[in-house]
């Protein structure tokens, strides 16, 4: 599986003004990689990612997942593409209040296949939930949640579907010294799997598990550095 941005451009409207992110920029992550992207804060990391999740639109340029461009994809076929091949641990609140941890983990099942085991999605979904330290609140809302408690639910329901392509922002946000390093464990045996894994994170510790490293300033990408030593 490969994920690639192919001279994307992003442009927003702002206050009447046009103001662009991107101009240009490519990027190649496939299966088995586990690729880090830092920068600071408002130089475009998370929009990237967004735009690799489908959620939203290049201005210019394409992004392909294996043979198909995401620009010849229809907004259904988009959403049906993260429920089934792509997982995503946003940075934001993404559980819905109405439902519990246990049922936000095994909300893709919804959208899986008919031929998918429900039964050994269920044990993944408390496998992936223990290793993450959170299974004691299968049964809270997430309302009753911390910050970081909230992420590692994300993280469990991203990873519950084995995706082809895991996007991570800022997965370790919130999370104590251990806690950060079992989420690694975790996103690197995902990449040893076969999932291309692209994060982005602002913690340097953390940089060597990557296979490789990227910093982006302004909408712009430096490679950093190559090989896995994590």
């Amino acid at each position: 599986m490969k994920i690639k941005a192919e001279e994307i451009g992003k442009e927003f409207k702002w206050k009447g003004e046009s103001v662009r992110v991107f101009n240009g920029l490519s990027l190649e992550v496939s299966s088995g990689e586990l690729v880090c992207i830092t920068g600071k804060s408002g130089s475009g990391k998370s929009t990237l990612l967004n735009i690799l999740a489908g959620m939203l639109r290049t201005s210019e340029g394409e992004i392909w997942m294996n043979e198909s461009s995401f620009s010849g994809m229809n907004d259904k076929q988009l959403s049906l593409l993260r429920c089934t091949k792509i997982g995503y641990v946003m940075q934001g609140q993404s559980l819905l209040p109405d439902l519990s941890i246990i049922q936000n983990v095994m909300l893709p099942v919804l959208f899986a296949p008919k031929s998918e085991n429900k039964d050994a999605l269920e044990k993944r979904a408390e496998e992936l939930m223990e290793a993450l330290g959170i299974l004691k609140f299968a049964d809270r809302y997430p309302g009753k949640l911390s910050g970081g408690e909230a992420r590692r639910v994300s993280a469990a329901r991203a990873m519950l579907m084995e995706p082809e392509l895991l996007l991570a922002d800022e997965p370790t946000g919130d999370l104590d010294e251990e806690t950060s390093q079992e989420m690694m464990k975790l996103l690197h045996l995902q990449a040893e799997k076969g999932t291309a894994v692209l994060m982005v994170t602002h913690d340097t510790r953390l940089l060597s598990y990557a296979s490789s490293v990227y910093h982006m300033d302004a909408g712009k990408l430096q490679k950093l550095q190559k090989n896995r030593t994590g």
